[in-house]
């Protein structure tokens, strides 16, 4: 169970450093005037609930793994989708 639970950590210690680096690189997206700063704003709320979301989910490890996925692979498109207007 000890394995269980560092695992885990880690995963959440994963996500909040991921949480920043988007974070970052959207403030640099800005900056470079690839997005707006409401743009910004509107992907860090779901930044947000998303971060929120894996610190409130259950203890099923392989199902928030893939949750997880679904929603980075969701950003990413999102990203992909403003860089290029």
């Amino acid at each position: 169970m000890d394995t269980l639970k560092t695992i885990m950590l880690a995963g959440l210690g994963a996500m909040s450093y991921t949480y920043e680096k988007a974070v970052a690189m959207l403030d640099d997206l800005v900056k470079r005037g690839d997005i707006t700063v409401n743009q910004a704003k509107e992907i860090n709320e779901e930044l947000k609930k998303m971060n929120e979301k894996q610190k409130n989910a259950g203890d099923n490890p392989a199902e928030q793994v893939d949750e997880l996925k679904q929603e980075i692979e969701q950003l990413k498109q999102r990203i992909n989708e403003l860089e290029n207007k």
